[in-house]
């Protein structure tokens, strides 16, 4: 920033009352030579004191004459924060900036580093003045966000400058006080490590009590498995044999009914003939009937003969008898019956000689 200084009386000389200052802005990179009436202005910003730590700043502690336009960040502890329960804790951030308009930088401040420790200060504040320390342990996120840090937005923004990101780098609370919390800090990380391994542990037995399950219920199905091949193999064997069994009555049954087919075309052969002999019998009888019939004064001449005698010849009924008696040895004899009375039959007894 460029410094230049005029007026009605002339002179090079800074102390003339009616003299006018006007400004103008050199950017850079460029080489620049004032003339004998320019100046170059200087900046005295806050900023780290050079025996001083890095999230310590001093007023007036940066003085330069060239302005970087670049994003850059700084470091900056809001010390003695006191929440709604009176613990005084310590609060450490890191902002990050862009100057986005030269002028009205120049124009609205003298100490932007200044500005943004203040705007920052007073969000924290707020932000913890409506939480005890429990709450703010677990809320300690919400620093992370721009919508926390409402005022150092809007004052930015005033100045010239935007605020990309607020970063919550971690709190610090009293010697007592962080002991303890050390040591809560600890006893939870404890109990923490303590719950994962009793998980693993438990997770590890459910592992274990799973596959066993998996395996018993594998070694169910294959005996199962098994009952039901051994099932199916008694079933097919029941079923073949069952069929052999079948198989044999039926060639059983078969061979019964060529055999009682074989014995009906015996009998059937043996009637027919027993007919055909019946028939021829009763032809003879009929005729020996009829020779009889008209041969009986033959008969009883022959009765008389010593070689053949007839002890009886007699008719009943219709039926005529014959006994013949050869010699002295027992005799035989002939029953013929009329066929008007009786079925036709010959019965011929006969005795060896």
């Amino acid at each position: 920033a460029v410094a230049h200084g005029g007026g009605d009386g002339g002179g090079g000389d800074r102390g003339g009352g009616a003299r006018s200052v006007d400004r103008r802005v050199v950017r850079g990179p460029a080489r620049f030579i004032p003339t004998a009436d320019e100046w170059c202005h200087e900046f005295s910003w806050s900023g780290v004191p050079k025996d001083g730590s890095k999230t310590t700043v001093q007023p007036n502690a940066n003085k330069f004459k060239k302005l970087s336009v670049i994003p850059t960040s700084m470091y900056h502890n809001v010390s003695e924060v006191r929440t709604n329960d009176d613990t005084l804790i310590t609060v450490k951030l890191m902002l990050f900036f862009q100057l986005d308009s030269i002028e009205k930088m120049l124009a609205c401040t003298n100490d932007p580093i200044a500005d943004f420790v203040n705007a920052a200060s007073a969000d924290v504040i707020a932000f913890c003045s409506g939480l005890n320390y429990e709450n703010f342990l677990t809320l300690t996120g919400e620093l992370n966000k721009l919508e926390t840090f409402s005022q150092l937005t809007t004052r930015a923004h005033m100045i010239g400058y935007t605020i990309s990101k607020v970063v919550f780098r971690g709190f610090q609370a009293g010697e007592k006080l962080q002991a303890m919390h050390d040591e809560a800090i600890q006893e939870r990380t404890r109990l923490r490590l303590l719950e994962e391994t009793q998980e693993q542990q438990q997770r590890a037995e459910d592992m274990k009590l799973e596959g066993e399950r998996r395996r018993a219920k594998m070694q169910a199905e294959l005996e199962m498995e098994q009952h039901r091949l051994k099932t199916e193999l008694s079933l097919t064997a029941q079923q073949a044999s069952i069929k052999e069994q079948k198989l044999i009555q039926a060639a059983k049954n078969e061979l019964e009914a060529l055999q009682h087919e074989a014995d009906l075309k015996q009998q059937k052969a043996a009637a027919a003939v027993n007919m055909e002999v019946f028939g021829r019998t009763r032809l003879i009888a009929v005729v020996v009937f009829r020779v009889l019939s008209h041969a009986t004064p033959f008969l009883d001449r022959l009765a008389s003969r010593p070689v053949f005698q007839f002890p009886s010849l007699f008719r009943r009924h219709g039926c005529a008898a014959l006994s013949l008696h050869y010699r002295s040895i027992a005799p035989f004899w002939l029953v013929f019956s009329l066929p008007s009375l009786f079925p036709a039959a010959l019965l011929v007894r006969t005795c060896s000689f």
